[in-house]
């Protein structure tokens, strides 16, 4: 069993926001009995490792799929509509590259325990504000907000 303050909090506030909305089924006497399930996940499991060890090996499973999600979804990489082989191959090699990228920053969020916080989309969601700007003929990075800056140190990535 292995408690996720951060997605109790979530399905607290979701579970509140339909008791507002007069949804049926929720009241609040229902949010008293269920407050302490929410953001527990339970795996049965015969491995004899602690919860934590046991939940980044279930995450890390869950992170092959999200991969192929972040793929399709936040690259836009499901659809190839190459009309030859030699750019079939390169929109391959592309797609192999992004995923080396997405399993490089899953391990960085891994080794700095903060996968219980963020996901390897969450890291691309961040990056993707990041750009280079041609000003005065000069190459300069835009703005990065604070949040964005505290993540970056945390992962040890330096942008220049």
């Amino acid at each position: 069993m292995f408690l996720l303050m951060m997605i109790k909090a979530e399905e607290e506030k979701d579970y509140l926001l339909r008791f507002e909305n007069n949804l049926e089924g929720d009241s609040y006497e229902n949010f008293l009995e269920k407050q302490y399930t929410f953001g527990t996940i339970i795996i049965k499991t015969n491995l004899s490792k602690s919860a934590k060890e046991i939940y980044e090996i279930y995450k890390s499973r869950a992170a092959i799929e999200q991969s192929f999600d972040v793929l399709k979804n936040l690259l836009q990489q499901d659809s190839t509509y190459m009309q030859n082989e030699q750019a079939l191959e390169a929109w391959v090699f592309i797609n192999h590259i992004s995923m080396m990228m997405v399993y490089k920053i899953y391990t960085m969020l891994k080794q700095q325990e903060l996968l219980s916080r963020y996901s390897a989309e969450d890291i691309l969601i961040y990056l993707k504000y990041i750009n280079k700007l041609k000003i005065d003929g000069e190459w300069v990075t835009s703005e990065i907000n604070a949040k964005t800056k505290i993540l970056l140190k945390k992962l040890n990535i330096h942008i220049t």
